[in-house]
């Protein structure tokens, strides 16, 4: 049996080996590595602070990447007794505008996936029209992409779902039921 092929020597570094004896390992050096160890709650305490930043104002990123198969929907999505960051963030958003009494919010919820190059709205499941990728005044945004207004995390869970019987899904050699696409929320 070959030695694992990553190593995690603390929170920061990943080091990783070459199927080539004569190539030294490589490190990586992170903000933050989560190891196989790391626990949900783990990923979402690193990133929580982002929602407050979201309710602020600011524009914010959470993304997944890795290869099939490597947990990145687990991570993200996780099942409902174990969130993960995306459902756990969601509940913090929403959290954090409810106790703003003096501001009034509308958050609303956009789907869309990147297959083949090409962007679908999720929502409305037409596949005869991608969609395409502006640059306005307010920055850069997907045209004619639909949305769904939200007010508790079952809402965003809700349009969360009826997205999710649109993916693009098939087998590969690493996954079953490998998404083969890259999913956005936009909340």
């Amino acid at each position: 049996r070959n030695p694992c092929m990553m190593k995690f020597p603390d929170e920061n570094n990943l080091i990783v080996s070459s199927l080539d004896p004569k190539s030294k390992p490589v490190n990586y050096e992170f903000e933050h590595v989560y190891s196989n160890k790391s626990k949900q709650e783990d990923v979402f305490r690193d990133t929580e602070a982002l929602c407050m930043s979201c309710v602020d104002g600011y524009n914010v990123c959470i993304m997944a990447y890795g290869q099939t198969g490597s947990g990145k929907t687990y991570t993200m999505q996780g099942p409902p007794d174990n969130p993960g960051v995306n459902r756990r963030a969601i509940a913090k958003l929403i959290q954090h505008t409810n106790d703003r009494e003096e501001v009034e919010y509308e958050l609303s919820v956009s789907v869309m996936e990147v297959y083949n190059e090409k962007i679908f709205d999720l929502l409305t499941g037409d596949r005869t029209k991608p969609l395409s990728i502006h640059q306005g005044a307010d920055g850069t945004y997907v045209g004619d992409l639909s949305a769904d207004i939200v007010k508790t995390p079952e809402d965003v869970q809700a349009t969360m779902d009826k997205a999710e019987k649109h993916r693009s899904v098939s087998s590969t050699k690493m996954n079953t039921d490998s998404s083969r696409s890259h999913l956005l929320l936009q909340l």
